[in-house]
């Protein structure tokens, strides 16, 4: 697939906003994630959502220009081989490869400011936590239990929890 952008974890606090940004800057995005989530993908511009636990599936979509890994482990180092001669390949565990070292560039902070201040990234919130209930949150996360980020709100004393919605129709900027 010419011109494309492959992001594993896309319906992450990470990967939903790495999809909305190529998208932006005019990529086409192949995101993995949960089938569950592939409308929720697709409202935020993904061209196309492929179930990353579907191996074949995944190696069907051919090679792409670019691969964002957001998951890591096996199944990051197993998307190499579909990243076309030249390609780039972006780890966000790349801090378990030796020697890497990685640097943000002021350049692209600004752009990526100025496509939030266009209103054309919005951050999805999947969950609110109140600080007392951090630990909750935090399983929220590692089990990748709902879509985009998780909001650690201070001051709720009640100890609730409150879920936002995917693709933002509820959750708001964190």
């Amino acid at each position: 697939m010419a011109d494309a952008r492959r992001v594993s974890g896309a319906s992450g606090g990470v990967g939903h906003l790495a999809v909305q940004i190529a998208v932006a800057r005019g990529a086409t995005v192949v995101a993995l994630a949960r089938p569950h989530d592939h409308a929720a993908l697709y409202e935020l511009g993904a061209r196309s959502c492929v179930d990353y636990t579907d191996r074949p599936a995944v190696a069907a979509i051919g090679t792409v220009d670019a691969a964002l890994d957001l998951v890591g482990g096996d199944f990051g180092v197993s998307l190499f081989d579909l990243v076309a001669p030249g390609g780039t390949v972006a780890l966000a565990t790349a801090w378990s490869i030796p020697r890497y070292r990685a640097a943000a560039e002021a350049r692209g902070i600004r752009a990526v400011a100025c496509l939030v201040d266009a209103g054309r990234i919005r951050v999805v919130v999947g969950a609110r936590f109140d600080l007392y209930r951090a630990v909750e949150a935090q399983a929220w996360v590692t089990n990748r239990l709902g879509f985009g980020k998780a909001a650690i709100v201070v001051g709720d004393r009640e100890g609730r929890r409150e879920r936002g919605d995917q693709a933002g129709t509820r959750g708001g900027p964190a």
